[in-house]
């Protein structure tokens, strides 16, 4: 099965796509955050396909 990860923009794009369409602010109080919350997953999946070939 393959995975397909969203990258930062592509959830900023989604995001700014939902608030134009049900309303809301516009904007990310901690883009920090978010950019660290879509790369965590695609990191610890790799480290465990990694870890996995190595046992």
């Amino acid at each position: 099965m393959k995975v397909k990860f969203l990258s930062t923009d592509e959830v900023f794009a989604m995001q700014e796509r939902l608030i134009d369409c049900f309303g809301g602010t516009h904007g990310v109080r901690d883009p920090g955050i978010l950019e660290s919350g879509t790369c965590d997953y695609e990191h610890l999946l790799q480290w465990m396909k990694n870890s996995i070939k190595k046992a």
